[in-house]
């Protein structure tokens, strides 16, 4: 299969569960609508007023899902921030939200692999959160969107879960360090399944396709970028409630990480 033949795929199945998502929180009430709240925890909030990354700075938040995210760093001082994700009906939910807050952000649907960084001015800061890699194969790809999206100087800044937690991911209960697969894959994996971790249904979902990447792909992409590599925080708090048992287990492990990288040249 091509590249975009996956990311075809992807955006099926995430409109089906994004319809899922918006389903669940009309339910039970969605905690964004309420004014100054920031849908981020409190590890990259500190980490972003710490270094003052978000003040008075132009955001673009890649794979940005619903907007929670981006709507979060608007309100955190963005000046203009900029969504993007492949999802019609998620970037549809974040348009009404950026509507009902009347926090103003400017979304964008499209593949990452799509966007045109002469159509945009250049951003001081790119965010990419908990999730987002493991949809996209082509880290090459996207690291190069990413240096043509920022300006000289500017930086990326990604928030995300650890590789080697997912060697974790099927560990039965009484042997919650018990390893499966093989933190080296080739190739996409292939999933037919519920996306929906907002209400946590069970439906039979559409085939979706995620990518393993190692800490070492990661970093030699941007290098490949012309990304100069500033701060790699490995971390043993859990960004994506997947591996929140394992936080305070006496063996501790990089749950997540905070990478920080400067555009050169």
């Amino acid at each position: 299969m091509e590249k975009k033949d996956y990311t075809e795929k992807n955006r099926q199945a995430w409109n089906e569960a994004s319809l899922k998502h918006r389903q669940a929180r009309s339910k039970k009430g969605d905690p964004i609508l309420q004014d100054g709240f920031l849908d981020l925890d409190e590890t990259i909030i500190s980490y972003l007023r710490e270094f003052g990354r978000v003040e008075g700075a132009r955001v673009v938040n890649l794979c940005c899902n619903d907007g929670r995210e981006t709507i979060s760093l608007k309100r955190m001082g963005a000046e203009e921030c900029f969504g993007f994700d492949i999802s019609d009906e998620a970037i549809k939910t974040a348009m009404d939200l950026s509507r009902k807050t009347g926090v103003e952000c400017k979304f964008i649907r499209s593949d990452v692999y799509d966007i045109d960084p002469g159509k945009f001015p250049p951003s001081d800061l790119a965010f990419i959160s908990a999730g987002a890699l493991s949809w996209l194969g082509d880290l090459d790809g996207l690291f190069q969107i990413v240096t043509g999206l920022l300006e000289k100087g500017g930086r990326l800044l990604i928030y995300e879960i650890h590789p080697v937690a997912w060697l974790l991911e099927e560990a039965p209960p009484e042997n919650p360090l018990q390893i499966s697969g093989s933190y080296f894959k080739d190739g996409p994996v292939i999933t037919q399944g519920a996306l929906d971790y907002v209400g946590n249904e069970d439906y039979d979902g559409l085939v979706n396709y995620s990518f393993d990447h190692t800490i070492g792909e990661i970093l030699t992409s941007l290098i490949r970028a012309g990304m100069k590599i500033e701060e790699f925080r490995e971390l043993p708090g859990d960004v994506s409630a997947v591996f929140s048992h394992l936080e305070k287990m006496e063996v501790r492990l990089p749950l997540s990480y905070i990478l920080c990288a400067k555009k050169e040249g």
